[in-house]
C-alpha cells in the first residue's frame, strides 16, 4: 500500500505491505482524510507531544471496511466508517489512554489502516466520504462546544477555521443567533451566507462592545485562542465560554467573577459524540465548508494550503 510517513519534518511517500487486522480490529480502505491545524504543528515539531519518527500523519479519516479480525461484532465488510479523533477514546467522558494518531499511533494518510473496531463510527447514509473525513476533530469539537445551546441563544464564534465554521452551521440549525467575528470582507461574506451576523474585527476593534450593543451579550462564546479577556467581555452574566484552545494570555480571575461566567475546556470528543454529530450532519444534509480537495499524490500541496492565511474551511485529501 502507499502511505506517507513523517520524517525530518516532511511527509515522505512510502510503499509497504498492507497490514492485517488482528482480534477486535478491522482493515479499512481509506477513502478520504482531512487536515487540522494540529497536523501543521506536529510536522513542524511545535506540538505539545513529539511524534514517533516515521509515524503516519493525520488524525481524521474515513473509508470502507474490507477485512475483519477475529471477534469483530460492530462492523461487516463493506461498511463505511469514520475514525474517532483519539483511538482509545470511545465512550468514556474523558480519555483514559494517552495514545494519539500521528503521535504514537499511525494516522490516516495511507491507503489502508488497521483500526480497533471500538475506535470507529458508522458513516450515516447520505454523508459522503469527504464530508465524513472532516468530522472527527472540527465537527465533534463544535458539537461538544455547543452542548446545551438552543433556539434564541446568542452564540459568538471567532474566525473561519474548521471548528468555527461548524459552530456556525450547527448553531444556526438549532435556531441560535450566531455572531461571528472576522477580519476580511470575503470571509465576512461567507459567514453571512452560512447564517451568521458578522462583526469585522478590523473596522470594529472594540467588538465585545458591539456584541453587547447589538445582541445584549453572548450566552455562549466559542474561544479558539483568539483572546479570553475579550471573550469574557462579550459574555452576558452567567454565560459560558467554551475553551477550544488554550488562551495566549493571562486572565485575572476577577474578569470571570464579574459576569459569573462558566469556563469549560474541551478536548474534541469521544466516539459517541462523533456518532451524534455525524447523525446531525446527515439529518441536516449539512455540507461542510471545504477549501480544497487534493489527490493523495498531492498531499504536500494540501499541507501547504493548510498553512496559508487565506484558507477558509477544511482541507481534504482524496485517498482511494
Amino acid at each position: 500500500m502507499r502511505a506517507f510517513r513523517l520524517t525530518d519534518h516532511r511527509w515522505t511517500p512510502v510503499d509497504e505491505p498492507t497490514p492485517t487486522a488482528g482480534p477486535g480490529e478491522v482493515l479499512v480502505k481509506v477513502k478520504a482524510a482531512s487536515l487540522n491545524h494540529r497536523d501543521v504543528l506536529i510536522r513542524a515539531g511545535n506540538y505539545a507531544a513529539q511524534p514517533t519518527p516515521g509515524v503516519i500523519p493525520l488524525s481524521d479519516g474515513a473509508g470502507e471496511v474490507v477485512a475483519l479480525g477475529d471477534d469483530v461484532t460492530r462492523f461487516a465488510v463493506g461498511d463505511r466508517v469514520v475514525g474517532a479523533f483519539l483511538p482509545g477514546w470511545t465512550t468514556q467522558p474523558v480519555p483514559t489512554s494517552g495514545e494519539q494518531y500521528s503521535i504514537d499511533v499511525d494516522g490516516w494518510l495511507a491507503e489502508h489502516r488497521v483500526i480497533p473496531e471500538e475506535a470507529l463510527a458508522a458513516i450515516p447514509t447520505g454523508v459522503d466520504d469527504e464530508t465524513a473525513a472532516t468530522l472527527p476533530c472540527a465537527a465533534t469539537t463544535a458539537w461538544v462546544a455547543l452542548h446545551g445551546v438552543g433556539e434564541g441563544d446568542v452564540v459568538l464564534t471567532q474566525g473561519t477555521g474548521g471548528v468555527s465554521l461548524f459552530v456556525v452551521q450547527l448553531a444556526v440549525a438549532r435556531g441560535a443567533r450566531v455572531v461571528a467575528t472576522t477580519s476580511t470582507a470575503p470571509k465576512a461574506d461567507l459567514l453571512a451566507t452560512l447564517g451568521a451576523e458578522v462583526i469585522n474585527r478590523v473596522t470594529t476593534p472594540d467588538w465585545p462592545s458591539e456584541v453587547w450593543t447589538r445582541f445584549g451579550g453572548a450566552h455562549r462564546v466559542i474561544e479558539v485562542g483568539a483572546g479570553l479577556t475579550r471573550s469574557l467581555s462579550a459574555l452576558r452574566p452567567f454565560g459560558e465560554v467554551a475553551l477550544v484552545a488554550p488562551s495566549r494570555e493571562e486572565v485575572r480571575t476577577s474578569a470571570i467573577f464579574r459576569t459569573r461566567a462558566t469556563l469549560r475546556s474541551l478536548a474534541v470528543g469521544n466516539r459517541l459524540e462523533l456518532e451524534a454529530v455525524a447523525a446531525e450532519v446527515a439529518r441536516l444534509n449539512l455540507r461542510p465548508v471545504i477549501d480544497g480537495v487534493f489527490d493523495f499524490e498531492d498531499a504536500e500541496n494540501a499541507h501547504a494550503r493548510q498553512t496559508e492565511d487565506d484558507r477558509v474551511g477544511k482541507i481534504v485529501i482524496r485517498v482511494g
